[in-house]
């Protein structure tokens, strides 16, 4: 009797494993089902030349809308602001090594604006990604890390 209790004990243990083996199969297939059908009614727009978007593929919003306040707001921002394109950070550094900071205060001063809290952070952005985009194209260089760190041509 002990041999066919631990049998059918087996058997449903066994049973039980399988059913959690095909509910997660099935799973795997809806999901594969829905990619493939992003897919396709991606392939489909491309084909008709429309543009498909994440929010009509997948037929929910996502994240925040920009509103007329903060178009607004970033416009009139950028617009007494400016360009510091082109050669700009470049003749900025000098065959000294200089800080961070100190290049933002050449660029205030070559600019000729005064500084603002808003004017340093929107400068500063500016400045990092040109700095980290002169590096990485070797037209300057850098030595030190963090706060440490000095750029010079």
């Amino acid at each position: 009797m002990s041999n066919i209790q631990s049998a059918k004990k087996s058997v449903q243990l066994e049973l039980d494993q399988a059913k959690q083996g095909r509910d997660y199969y099935q799973s795997r297939i809806d999901a594969l089902e829905k990619a493939l059908a992003q897919l396709t009614s991606v392939d489909t727009a491309a084909a008709t030349g429309t543009r498909v978007t994440r929010e009509s593929a997948e037929k929910k919003p996502l994240g925040k809308k920009a509103t007329p306040a903060r178009l607004a707001k970033s416009k009139g921002s950028s617009a007494k602001f400016p360009s510091t394109g082109g050669d700009f950070w470049i003749d900025l550094i000098t065959d000294q090594p200089q800080s961070a900071a100190d290049i933002l205060n050449a660029a205030f001063t070559k600019l000729a604006i005064t500084p603002t809290k808003e004017l340093k952070q929107k400068l500063g952005a500016r400045m990092t990604a040109a700095l980290a985009s002169l590096i990485g194209s070797k037209q300057i260089k850098d030595s030190g890390a963090r706060r440490e760190r000095r750029f010079f041509k």
